[in-house]
C-alpha cells in the first residue's frame, strides 16, 4: 500500500476520498475470513446500489454501508449536511423497503446529531426511556423530530427504532483507519500485513458487481500468494486467566458477596451492543468488583471474556509479553479472538490507573497496555472494558488518550452503596445498627471502607468519625490480632 501512503500525503480530495473509501472496504472485507459476514457486493448494480459503496449480508440482515470521507465545509455531518447528499433520504428508502436492512454512514468527520441519538436510542429500553431520559437538550429533541417528521416521515416509535438497532455511525480519521486496517490484515493474514493490505485491495479491484463470498475471498487471496493465519490461542488458557481475575475479586468481596449495583446491567448491555465501556470512580468504590459483576453477566450470555488486571503485570514491555504474563502463547486480543471466533468478546482491563504518571509502574508497561486496547480494535466483535479511578483519568492525558480516542467508549460511574446496602451489610456481619451514627453509615457507604470494617468482630467495634480514623483502627486491630 505504499502508493496509498504517497495519495494520502499528497493527492487530490477526490484521490484521498476513494483511498479512504478503499480502506473502509478492505476493513469491512476481512470479516468474510472470521465469520462474520456471509458474502459482499462491491458496487451493487442498478438502481439498488444507488448511494451506497457495498453491501453486506450477516445473519438475518442485510448491512449497507455509505462512505463519505469529510465534510471540508463544517468539519461535520449534520442533519442537513447528510440530507444534501441524500444519505438520509437512501437510509429511509432501505429502512422503509426491507425490514432485514441496516444502514452504517462512515465519515473521517462525526456524523452530529445523528450519531449521539443512535448511541442514546441504544442505551434506552424504550421510546419514552429514551425521550424522558436521553432527549436532554433542545438540539437533540429538534433533531428526532426532524428525522421522524422532515427526513424520514415515520412514527417517533419506528425512528427510535431505526436509531437503535438499525443504523449505526462510525467515526474515523484516514490515519485511523489505515492503522486499523493493517493491524486487521495482519492479525489474520500471513505476511507482512502491507502485502496483505495489497492483496486485499487487488481483490477489491476484480470483485465488483456481484456477491463475494468467504471460500472465493479466501481462493482470490491465496492466488496472490496470502493465506490465513491459524489460531495458536486455546480456549482454556483465555477462560483461567479470567478465572483467576473473578477468583481475586471475591475474595475481596463484603461479606465474600456480591452487593448489587444498578451500573452492571447497563453495562453489560453496552457491551452486548459491541460498545466499549468506561468504569470510573473513587478509591474503593467497587470498580472492580463491578467489573467483575459484568464478566458474570457477560459469560452467562455467552460472550466470551479475557481480564486482565493491569495491578498483576511489572515490566512486560509489548502485547506479546503481557499475553505470556497470562499464560496465553499470544497477545491478549488475539488469543480472545481467535477463541470468540464469530461470537461477541470482551476484552476486560481493570486498573488501567496502575500504569498512570502518578504511579511507580515503568513507562515501557503503559506502551504495553495501550498496545494491547489498541489491537483490540482490530477485531469488529470485540468490545474493551476499562476501569479507571476518575481521579487519574481527570489528571493524566496519556490515560484520557487510551480511552477516548478516535471512539470515545461509554462512561459509567460507579456510584456509593445506598444507605440500606451498608446498613444491611453491617446487619450480615453480626453488627448493631444502634451502635454507628448517620456519619459513620455515610463513611461506610465506600464498600473498600465496608468491607474492612465488616472484618472486625462486633466485640471488638471501635470508634471512628473519619474514613482514616476508620483505616486507622483497623490497621490497629489487625495488628493485635
Amino acid at each position: 500500500m505504499t502508493t496509498s501512503k504517497v495519495a494520502l500525503h499528497g493527492g487530490g480530495a477526490s484521490k484521498v476520498s476513494g483511498i479512504y473509501e478503499d480502506h473502509w472496504t478492505m476493513y469491512v472485507l476481512i470479516d468474510l475470513l472470521i465469520g462474520l459476514a456471509e458474502s459482499i457486493t462491491l458496487e451493487p448494480p442498478g438502481t439498488a446500489g444507488v448511494g451506497f459503496e457495498f453491501f453486506v449480508d450477516r445473519a438475518g440482515t442485510r448491512e449497507w454501508h455509505q462512505v463519505k470521507y469529510q465534510n471540508s465545509q463544517l468539519g461535520k455531518w449534520t442533519l442537513a449536511a447528510l440530507q444534501g447528499e441524500d444519505v438520509l433520504k437512501n437510509f429511509r428508502s432501505k429502512l422503509a423497503g426491507d425490514e432485514r436492512s441496516t444502514c452504517v454512514f462512515v465519515s473521517a468527520h462525526a456524523a452530529h446529531p445523528l450519531g449521539k441519538l443512535c448511541d442514546h436510542a441504544t442505551e434506552s429500553t424504550s421510546l419514552a426511556y429514551f425521550i424522558a431520559h436521553f432527549l436532554s437538550s433542545k438540539e437533540l429533541t429538534d433533531a428526532f423530530n426532524d428525522l421522524q417528521h422532515k427526513h424520514w416521515n415515520v412514527t417517533d416509535q419506528e425512528a427510535w427504532t431505526w436509531l437503535r438497532s438499525r443504523i449505526r455511525t462510525r467515526t474515523l480519521d484516514a490515519w485511523t483507519l489505515e492503522e486499523r486496517l493493517r493491524e486487521r490484515a495482519g492479525a489474520f493474514l500471513h505476511g507482512d500485513p502491507k502485502d496483505a493490505v495489497a492483496a486485499l485491495l487487488g481483490v477489491v479491484r476484480g470483485a465488483l458487481y456481484r456477491p463475494l463470498d468467504r471460500d472465493e475471498l479466501i481462493r482470490r487471496l491465496a492466488e496472490d500468494g496470502t493465506t490465513l493465519r491459524g489460531t495458536g490461542a486455546s480456549a482454556t488458557e483465555v477462560h483461567a486467566a479470567t478465572e483467576r481475575f473473578r477468583t481475586g475479586v471475591e475474595e475481596s468481596l463484603v461479606n465474600a458477596s456480591f452487593l448489587a449495583r444498578e451500573e452492571v446491567p447497563r453495562i453489560t448491555r453496552c457491551l452486548r451492543s459491541s460498545h466499549s465501556a468506561l468504569v470510573t470512580g473513587g478509591k474503593g468504590c467497587g470498580k472492580s468488583a463491578v467489573l467483575a459483576g459484568v464478566v458474570r453477566e457477560l459469560l452467562l450470555s455467552d460472550v466470551e471474556v479475557l481480564t486482565i488486571d493491569v495491578t498483576r503485570l511489572v515490566r512486560e514491555t509489548s502485547s506479546a509479553e503481557v499475553g505470556r504474563t497470562l499464560g496465553l502463547a499470544t497477545p491478549p486480543a488475539a488469543a480472545l479472538a481467535a477463541v470468540a471466533r464469530n461470537k461477541p468478546a470482551v476484552l476486560a482491563i481493570d486498573s488501567l490507573d496502575s500504569v498512570g504518571v502518578n504511579r511507580d509502574k515503568p513507562i515501557e508497561l503503559f506502551r504495553a497496555v495501550s498496545e494491547v486496547m489498541r489491537e483490540a480494535t482490530a477485531y469488529p466483535n470485540m468490545a474493551v472494558l476499562v476501569s479507571c479511578r476518575t481521579e487519574d483519568l481527570d489528571t493524566d492525558t496519556r490515560l484520557r488518550s487510551l480511552v477516548r480516542e478516535p471512539d470515545p467508549a461509554a462512561q459509567f460511574d460507579v456510584a456509593l452503596l445506598s444507605r440500606e446496602q451498608a446498613a444491611g451489610a453491617l446487619v450480615t456481619a453480626g453488627h448493631d445498627l444502634s451502635k454507628f451514627d448517620e456519619d459513620q453509615i455515610t463513611i461506610l457507604r465506600n464498600p473498600g471502607n465496608l468491607r474492612i470494617l465488616t472484618k472486625v468482630p462486633p466485640a471488638e467495634l471501635f470508634d471512628f468519625a473519619t474514613e482514616q480514623e476508620l483505616i486507622n483502627g483497623y490497621l490497629d486491630w489487625a495488628v493485635r490480632t
